[in-house]
């Protein structure tokens, strides 16, 4: 990792790197801000002057990381020279732990292992389930069905009364998704209780983010008590799919 800063330090002078750390990089910092991740990367873009930094990970993981609120950086990445920024093997041995080999794992373009075919072939799959004209019909009236369910239990609320958000907006999104992707309607909007697979997703993709910081997980495996947990959260998601997709 010495070599990868000093060859980026040479490119990028002007660059603001955080956690240069040989050892643990930002991986200590990270921890103790995963539940707060945004606002942090945030607190060192804003500590730093400019509108993007560069940070490391841990000793087993040379890979450089770009927090950014600068929008030609996004533009360059996404879209300007989309094909040059692919997934490491490592960042796609942690994602298909709940992505599978799906479009958001597979890698695009003509330095993927496969040219980006299966990439290409996902995207078009993809393009004719959201077009305009499902947006104005199915998908629009689903998503006002359950933006009307928000509202009503919003409005049940006392005037003085604080409430988390984050979790009905989720309770909002795996309802909608639900039933747009798979024609299955989880109401989870019409109980207290969160409906097993929202849990199981939520969890399996807060514990597939841990992956990030931890050593060698593809190795220790079980060892990890997030491993052993993230396992059990995927066949709870493998035994709903396979219901709906029987």
């Amino acid at each position: 990792r010495r070599a990868v800063l000093r060859r980026f330090h040479e490119a990028n002078p002007d660059a603001e790197v955080v956690g240069e750390d040989l050892w643990s990089g930002t991986v200590p910092a990270l921890r103790q801000n995963f539940f707060r991740m945004y606002d942090w990367k945030l607190d060192l873009i804003r500590a730093s002057g400019k509108k993007s930094v560069v940070a490391t990970v841990g000793w087993w993981e040379p890979m450089l990381v770009i927090f950014s609120i600068d929008a030609s950086t996004t533009e360059h990445i996404l879209r300007s020279n989309f094909n040059n920024y692919l997934k490491s093997r490592r960042q796609i041995r942690i994602l298909s732990a709940v992505f599978g080999n799906a479009i958001f794992v597979a890698n695009h373009g003509p330095h993927a292992d496969d040219q980006g075919k299966s990439w290409h072939w996902q995207r078009k799959v993809a393009a004719r389930m959201f077009t305009r004209k499902l947006f104005r019909g199915a998908m629009y009236d689903t998503f006002c069905l359950h933006a009307d369910k928000v509202e009503a239990l919003l409005a049940k609320l006392k005037s003085d009364e604080v409430i988390d958000l984050q979790p009905l907006f989720s309770r909002f999104t795996i309802d909608s998704i639900g039933q747009v992707g798979f024609g299955v309607d989880l109401r989870s909007l019409d109980t207290e209780a969160e409906h097993s697979f929202a849990i199981a997703f939520n969890e399996a993709t807060r514990l597939m983010t841990k992956r990030f910081v931890l050593p060698l997980f593809h190795i220790f495996g079980r060892l990890y008590k997030s491993e052993r947990e993230l396992a059990a959260h995927r066949r709870t998601l493998h035994e709903f799919s396979a219901k709906v997709t029987r």
